[in-house]
């Protein structure tokens, strides 16, 4: 058995009856793994009126919980409008990721946040980067040169 200190820091831990559960408070706060981030989130839900409304009423929003003053859909973190850029930019020109397509960000991205539009405001940014325009090539079929029509004299 370990000691309860370093159990509470654990995403899975041990209950009082010896089963283990999930701890979702921790499993929140892993998520964000860029601290400065995850306290813009926070100060922008506390001005947002959405999320304000949402925070007023999360009784009868089975669907949102409040986790480490972090607003939770469906497990998944609310950003946001303010938020929603960074952290898009943040998947999109990380090192390890560096410039994939949208489809592959729109992934890792939905797998820990959850905005609405979330799929046209990352094609919007993909669409805009100026690395991703110079560097991938145009999928789009060449036209065809055009053709002069020869016009008759026929009067």
């Amino acid at each position: 058995m370990t000691d309860k200190s370093q159990i509470n820091q654990t995403i899975l831990q041990e209950n009082s009856n010896d089963s283990i559960v999930y701890n979702r408070q921790n499993a929140v706060t892993l998520r964000i793994n860029n601290r400065d981030l995850e306290k813009r989130v926070k100060l922008e839900l506390a001005k947002n009126s959405v999320a304000q409304d949402i925070i007023k009423n999360i009784k009868n929003n089975a669907n949102f919980e409040i986790i480490n003053e972090i607003l939770t859909f469906q497990d998944l973190i609310y950003v946001s409008a303010r938020c929603r850029q960074e952290i898009i930019n943040d998947h999109h020109k990380s090192m390890i990721h560096e410039h994939q397509s949208s489809n592959k960000i729109i992934e890792r991205i939905s797998r820990i946040y959850y905005f609405s539009k979330m799929r046209k405001q990352i094609e919007d940014i993909i669409r805009k980067c100026n690395m991703c325009i110079h560097t991938k090539h145009n999928r789009h079929k060449l036209y065809e040169l055009l053709k002069s029509f020869s016009t008759s004299n026929h009067a």
